[in-house]
């Protein structure tokens, strides 16, 4: 090494022993200090504000005001003066609805689903008229009809009805049921009216 970057590393050794304290390895140098840490009061939640509530009790406020249940009751700008001021005449609804992150809030997404289907083919040729080759999907046959062989008077059996169900296709799909239902979980929907 060169006595130039030799004389360079201790140089910068002696300024950085200089800057960076040092502390002894023993206990006896270390002083401890005490940190809270305490949740802001319910007034640091902004108005407006909407939260999960799992619970059947209601949270500090309540009677004074600052929750109500998210369930589309109408609001006056006299009793909930903040919330109203952010446009709101009445409450949200989120009861039996899932919330869904969008650019564009309290925008209401109807129920949908994805198509569904199903194909079957007949099977035609010189030969065979009317009988159902086969099917996929959500199509099933049943029953037994008879078809004529072309040009004989031959016949023979074969389905005689075509089905439709879309729980062939996935057991996601349940009879009686009306509309979307993902796994979930409920609760309540609160927002906070007041400060």
């Amino acid at each position: 090494m060169k006595k130039w970057s030799l004389s360079f590393c201790l140089l910068a050794s002696l300024i950085l022993s200089c800057i960076v304290p040092c502390h002894a390895g023993d206990s006896s140098s270390f002083t401890p200090v005490n940190v809270s840490a305490v949740a802001p009061s319910g007034g640091a939640v902004p108005v407006g504000t909407v939260i999960t509530w799992p619970f059947a009790s209601h949270p500090d406020g309540w009677s004074e005001g600052k929750w109500l249940e998210c369930n589309g009751q109408t609001i006056t700008s006299s009793a909930y003066p903040e919330l109203y001021a952010l446009g709101y005449s009445s409450v949200p609804d989120f009861r039996n609805r899932t919330l869904w992150g969008d650019t564009s809030p309290r925008t209401v997404k109807a129920a949908s689903l994805p198509n569904i289907t199903g194909a079957f083919q007949l099977k035609d040729n010189k030969h065979l008229i009317g009988c159902i080759r086969s099917t996929s999907g959500s199509f099933s046959s049943s029953g037994t009809a008879s078809y004529r062989i072309y040009g004989t008077s031959s016949s023979s059996g074969g389905p005689s009805q075509m089905n439709f169900s879309a729980s062939s296709s996935s057991s996601i799909y349940k009879d009686g049921v009306t509309t979307v239902q993902p796994p979930a979980l409920t609760t309540r929907f609160l927002i906070r009216s007041k400060p």
